[in-house]
């Protein structure tokens, strides 16, 4: 079936690259069949099924680790003007007034644990990379950075904890060519 494939392909897209278990798939694809709502984890990407549709986003616990204290990916230091691969899933240039020290990492890691996940939204941005030095925000990627502060709205501590809205640097997205299986660059 044409739908169990392109779910397939798209969970392999915004997951991990080690793509997805066979039995897990048969499950999922099932349960998708049913029209069930819901949340699941499959292959490095958090599914949610709601009524109006599935939406399928990169799962947090991959990047931020788990409550049960088993860790995320570790933050590499990056240099000004460096081009790095985050997660696979983007190409992440660091600006070149960058001062030194500062670290590349998911947003979710400097955010407090339930604030992370407590909406849809905030799943959404707690796996985006941003820049930070000593554990303080410094810089959004550019093309998230509204999603982020819309995300972020409410929450008593946000003006302090976003950086100035021209703090932001060039992020791409390699969404397309991993769903296509295209070269990634």
């Amino acid at each position: 079936m044409v739908r169990h494939a392109l779910l397939l392909q798209a969970i392999a897209a915004v997951g991990s690259p080690g793509g997805v278990d066979s039995d897990q798939a048969r499950r999922f694809l099932a349960e998708a069949d049913t029209g069930h709502e819901g949340i699941q984890t499959l292959g490095g990407c958090l599914v949610v099924n709601t009524a109006s549709g599935t939406e399928m986003l990169r799962e947090p616990a991959a990047l931020l680790g788990r409550a049960d204290q088993a860790s995320g990916v570790q933050p590499p230091a990056v240099s000004p003007g460096a081009r790095l691969l985050y997660d696979h899933r983007f190409i992440v240039t660091v600006p070149e007034n960058m001062e030194a020290g500062a670290e590349i990492l998911p947003l979710g890691k400097l955010l407090p644990r339930d604030l992370a996940g407590s909406t849809l939204a905030r799943r959404r941005i707690a796996t985006l990379p941003v820049l930070a030095k000593r554990g303080q925000l410094t810089q959004l990627p550019e093309v998230g950075a509204s999603a982020v502060r819309s995300a972020l709205e409410g929450w008593k501590s946000c003006e302090a904890f976003l950086p100035p809205p021209k703090h932001v640097f060039e992020v791409h997205s390699l969404l397309a060519e991993r769903f296509d299986g295209d070269v990634i660059r």
